[in-house]
């Protein structure tokens, strides 16, 4: 009896370490998510890595999961790697979603911060690699926190990898909203900073 009880905790504890090394992609028919719960990351040190190096690292198992609520790496020099996959199959064809980033914490004169979105297709090619804050691109969304936010749906692919290098200490939040609830969110954001710049 205690042999199979012990057997039985073995396995328990092998089906909870697996599931923790590999995060299951957010399920996006939620109308607002906080993406870090899901996410993993690898530490960059040189800030030098491709993201070709990187999907290497990813399907060696190099990459740790996320612990915390937001993406938070504390007092550090050193350029992350976030990634986190979506499941859009529980939602119609065309539909789309708000990723929201940030903001990672940028020092006047200082070029160092900023993040970079890349997006995989079903082939594991890559379908955007965009530098976040351009608004060069009209998926882009302006927010008055400084923060980041870009429209996605299907057609881009379901892995994401952003590349978040900042002034000390390096922390953002990372969250996907559907779109009337960001519309929504923002506007009380926006207002309640109107409120207070009134106050002041």
């Amino acid at each position: 009896m205690r042999a199979h009880a012990w057997i039985v905790y073995i396995l328990l504890v092998l089906a909870n370490s697996t599931s923790a090394a590999q995060p299951a992609a957010s399920d996006v028919h939620e109308s607002a998510q906080n993406l870090a719960l899901t996410a993993n990351f690898y530490e960059d040190p040189s800030g030098e890595l491709s993201l070709d190096e990187v999907l290497g690292l990813k399907a060696a198992g190099e990459f740790t999961p996320n612990s915390r609520d937001q993406i938070h790496f504390g007092m550090t020099r050193s350029t992350y790697w976030v990634h986190f996959s979506l499941d859009w199959s529980a939602l119609p064809v065309g539909s789309s979603r708000i990723v929201e980033i940030g903001p990672p914490k940028i020092v006047e004169g200082r070029t160092r911060g900023g993040a970079q979105l890349f997006v995989l297709d079903a082939a594991n090619r890559e379908s955007i690699n965009y530098r976040l804050g351009t608004l060069s691109d009209p998926r882009e969304l302006t927010t008055l926190s400084r923060g980041h936010a870009f429209r996605v749906d299907a057609s881009l692919g379901d892995e994401y990898y952003l590349r978040i290098s900042s002034a000390a200490p390096l922390r953002t939040a990372l969250r996907l909203w559907d779109e009337s609830q960001f519309n929504q969110q923002s506007l009380l954001s926006d207002t309640g900073l109107t409120l207070s710049l009134i106050h002041i």
